[in-house]
Formats: C-alpha cells, structure tokens, sequence
C-alpha cells in the first residue's frame, strides 16, 4: 500500500468507525492523528539488518502526537534472536565493575506481549533472571501506532531496563520495532541513562527478531487499565498552578541532565521532570524504572517491623537479635546479646568500626551473596559500647533485620510486605520484587537483601510515602502499627540514638531533617540513597523526589518551596 493511498484511508476514517468486536470496548481507538510525522527511524532501516553507529535521538522510540492508531494488534511474543554488531561504551567504571562486564551487549530476550488501543503491555513485568553473567532484564508498557511512511505496517516502542545481578544499579533503555499480522521487523535498541554512580555507558544496536503469534491477555489489560495513578502534568505547570513556587529555587544543588526521575506530588497532582537522557527526554518518563538502593531500609525492612508489629501478637521491635539468630549471633566476635530488631534498623548496634556516619563494609558482604556469607560478614563488626547508645550507618544490620524478620514470621517478610501494603495499594509490578541472596547456586532466589536492592517507579514512590503520611492505613484497615510508624515518621517524640552526622536524625529506617528553622520541633522525614536518591514526606503532606547519579541530594532549598505552597508547620506543632 503506498503513502498516499493510506493517508486518504486515515483522513476518511470517521472518529467512529465500525468497531471491531475482537477487541474490549476500553481498548478500541478513535481514527486519531494523520500519522503525517516524518519517523526518526525510517521503515528501510528498520526492515534490513544495520549496524548502527552509536545511540540516536529518543524521540526515534516516542509515539508523536499526530499518531495514528494501530494497523495491528500484537498479542504474543517478540524474540530478539541475536546481536548485530551490538556495541558499548562506558563513560565510567569503578575499579571493581568487571572487564567484560564493560563491553557486555543485551542479554537474549523474549518478550511476551498483549496490545491495548495504543498500549503495548509485557506479559511478564518485573525482574528476568537470566543466564547472562551480567544483567538481568526489566520490560515496561509501551505504546504502538502507525504512520503513513510504514507502507501499512504498524510501529511499536517499549521501554526497558538492565538490572546488575549483585548491585542496585539500573540501566534504562528503549526498543522500537515495526510489525504487521505475521512478522517484525529487525530491533533497534539503545541504553542512555542510569542511576548508578558507580558504572556509567551507553548501550545500542539493531538485532534480528521473530513474532511467536498468540492471544489477548485480558487479565493483563485489565489489570493496566485498573492501576491506580496520580495526575500527571509537567514540572513547568508547576510554576503555573502554583505561582508561589520558585523554580529556579528547586533546581539549585542539581545538575539537570543529571536526573533520572524528579517529581513533586501536592494533593493529588504528580508533576515529573522530563526525565533527561544523553539523546534527548526519555519518552516513556512517568513509568522510568529507578533503583531504591537505601530507601529500601525504610519501604521494606522499616515497614514490614511496622506491619508485623501491627499483626502480630509480639512487637519484633522488641525482640533480641539471639532469640531468632541464636548460631549466628552465638559465634560472633562482638556482644549481641541485648541488641533488638529495633536497634537493626535504628542502626544503634553498639556494632561498628568508626562512629561518623560511614557504611564501611566487612567481610565478604557484597562479594558472596549467599545469606550465609552476608550474615557472617554482617556479624563481624566490632563491640564498641551498649546498644541504642549511638547511630552508626550500616546496610549489613538490615541484612540481619530481613533474615531475622522470615524467622519470626515463618515466611518470606518480603513477600508479608508485598500482600499486605504494595499489592493493595497497587504499586507496579517492578516494586513487588527486590533482589535477593542466592542459595543452592541459583539467583535471587533466598533472602531479600533488605538495606537495598528495590526498583521503583514515580508513581510508587508517591502513592507509598503518601501512604505512611496518611497514617498508615488502606481502605480503612490499619496496616501499620500507629506508634512504630510514628517513630518512623518523627511523630512519636523518639527521633534515635545520637547520631555523628551533622543535624541529622536517623530512627526507624528513616533519616530526619530538624524543622528549628520553621519554627516548630520535630524533624522532617526524608528517605536516601546512594547516588543520588531523595525522597521527602514532608509534614505538609507533599512529596518532593528526586533520583540521579550525580550524587546530589537537595533539602533545604526544596524545604523553602514545599513550605511556600502549605506550611510545614502546623499550629499545634509550634514551639
């Protein structure tokens, strides 16, 4: 079919057409844009094997606004079958990355898909495990549509991600693809942004693929079309619905081709940054998939105290360290025996090598991922004075913390968390799994590693700090134990153990800014980690994050913005 004549189908198309019955009421499309929009990618390159020469614009792999509607469904699976002179090149790498982990290429991938209106959907989201030494692989939704330059094929984008096997590195990519009933077209793909300090490259390449034809997932489409979401607007509209707001004021301290994900929820309203890249804005920005690295600390291993706390009969808070880890805090070299689960995740051991706030490592804690291992190098740290006395910053404590939560719960904590408070609150399918230790010779396969190792999403990370803003409660149901969670929040008077560190305030897995300055006490809770990871709940009931890796962490000048759309103070918390 040639250009022309399908331009006149589309521009005769009426908004209406008659619908075809095969497809779900929600998921049929109006005839849209005129698809006129010159492809970054054109159909030729697409359709024979290439050899790129590095990374393109991004805007190659968005649907543009003229998009016309789909010309196909695609309902099976996309197998990218090899690598067509697939090539990296790292920015940066830390002594310890591996050699060939620095000129790795895409581990193989096979991508279940189901097609909604414009939605393009994996069957399959969360972490893949593979068989390559380095990655393991993250599908997001996408989008497919048409344009008239395609010759009458259809074309469609995902996002992806690679995920270090042992660290909480994430590495964001995008794939596009042509396709019609009985066949793909080759894959172009590329990685160009990460939040990793510690590895940095680009990734790119154009692979042979193959269309596996199957049916319409129906319980996927549903689920997509019932997930809970904020509003979205842009980072601009934030100036315009909020004029109070400077926004020069919150870019200050960030270097702004530096962020992954940046986003500020007020009421409920989540305006995002554009989410910058190397080639240009990542096109699929609101579902950008970002490392938890220590805000794991507080949206597992803090949570899942709360939530047991509140469920059962005993307050692990207050449990010892030896009544559920007798072996292995029998054989280690320090004093363990007063120390409690709170102290775990309070990070007030008694255990520790220096008392400034410096998450030194022992043993071989990130080397050997079995929980064996991690646990004995985790016990090592030395005896220096009685615990709940100082807070000293240690990821190995909240390994202790996980395996010693499974114990008292009889079952996977990570999991406990994932039933009671991700799931029901309906955040993505990515959130809902963590990296864990690896038993028997497998992968990811035991304990949750607890002090990091989560992915998250900007609309996760805003519907779960409003959740512990909001009390802890979904649906009515306390899900959170009331005072622990105050604790956590710095609302129950306990702001921790002293802490070496500046102003800072460390307790229950969350880090605490003092409110002095707004005049009134208590602290302003904030979540961090490595890199360049900060997420705020302030007490106003506002959600500032941001996520880069340029290791910047702004909190004062936000402070200033979040208080000038609603106080952070109230009446009744002045001095």
């Amino acid at each position: 079919m040639s250009a022309t004549i399908l331009l006149a189908l589309l521009s005769c198309r009426p908004a209406d057409p008659f619908p075809d019955t095969s497809i779900p009421d929600a998921c049929q499309l109006p005839a849209g844009g005129d698809g006129q929009a010159v492809p970054d990618l054109d159909r030729a390159t697409l359709m024979a094997p290439a050899t790129p020469e590095g990374p393109i614009a991004t805007s190659a792999f968005a649907m543009p606004a003229d998009a016309a509607p789909p010309l196909h469904q695609f309902h099976g699976r996309l197998e990218l079958r090899d690598e067509l002179d697939a090539r990296m090149n790292t920015h940066m790498a830390e002594s310890w990355v591996p050699t060939g982990q620095q000129s790795s290429t895409l581990p193989p991938m096979d991508i279940g898909l189901t097609q909604c209106g414009h939605d393009l959907l994996p069957l399959e989201r969360g972490r893949v495990i593979t068989e390559d030494p380095w990655w393991d692989v993250y599908v997001g939704p996408g989008h497919a549509w048409s344009t008239v330059h395609d010759q009458g094929m259809s074309r469609a984008a995902l996002p992806f991600s690679l995920s270090m096997k042992s660290t909480n590195c994430t590495f964001n990519g995008m794939l596009t693809f042509l396709f019609d009933d009985e066949a793909v077209s080759q894959v172009r793909h590329q990685i160009v942004q990460e939040t990793c300090h510690l590895f940095s490259f680009d990734m790119w390449g154009q692979s042979a693929a193959t269309f596996h034809p199957g049916t319409r997932e129906e319980g996927v489409i549903q689920a997509h079309q019932d997930r809970p979401r904020f509003e979205t607007k842009a980072w601009s509209a934030l100036g315009i619905d909020h004029p109070e707001v400077d926004l020069d004021n919150l870019d200050r301290w960030l270097t702004p081709g530096e962020q992954t994900a940046r986003g500020l929820l007020v009421d409920d309203t989540l305006y995002l940054g554009d989410c910058p890249t190397r080639h240009g804005p990542n096109p699929f920005c609101e579902g950008v998939l970002v490392p938890s690295f220590s805000l794991a600390k507080t949206i597992y291993a803090a949570t899942a105290m709360a939530a047991l706390a509140q469920e059962l009969e005993i307050d692990p808070h207050t449990v010892l360290v030896p009544e559920v880890m007798p072996d292995e805090a029998g054989a280690a070299p320090g004093d363990w025996s007063a120390v409690t689960l709170e102290h775990l995740i309070d990070m007030s051991t008694g255990h520790y090598l220096v008392a400034e706030q410096s998450d030194l490592a022992m043993g071989d804690f990130y080397v050997d991922l079995s929980l064996a291992s991690r646990l004995e190098a985790a016990f090592l740290y030395p005896h220096k004075e009685a615990p709940g006395e100082r807070t000293v910053y240690l990821t190995p404590n909240t390994q202790i913390a996980a395996a010693a939560m499974d114990r008292l719960l009889g079952a996977d904590s990570f999991d406990f968390v994932v039933d009671r408070i991700y799931a029901p609150l309906g955040l993505d399918p990515e959130v809902r799994e963590t990296q864990r230790t690896g038993e028997g010779g497998g992968q990811n396969n035991g304990t949750a590693f607890g002090g990091y190792g989560m992915n998250l999403t900007a609309q996760a990370i805003a519907s779960f700090t409003r959740f512990l803003q909001e009390g802890g409660q979904i649906g009515g149901t306390q899900v959170l134990h009331p005072a622990r969670l105050a604790d956590m929040m710095f609302q129950g008077g306990d702001a921790g153990a002293p802490m070496h560190y500046g102003e800072w305030a460390y307790n229950n897995g969350m880090w605490g800014w003092p409110l002095d300055n707004y005049g009134c006490s208590g602290h302003v809770p904030i979540m961090f980690g490595v890199s360049g990871i900060t997420v705020i709940a302030a007490p106003n009931g506002l959600v500032y994050f941001t996520f880069n890796d340029a290791q910047e962490y702004p909190i004062i000048n936000v402070l200033e913005e979040l208080d000038a759309i609603a106080p952070l103070c109230t009446p009744e918390s002045h001095q």
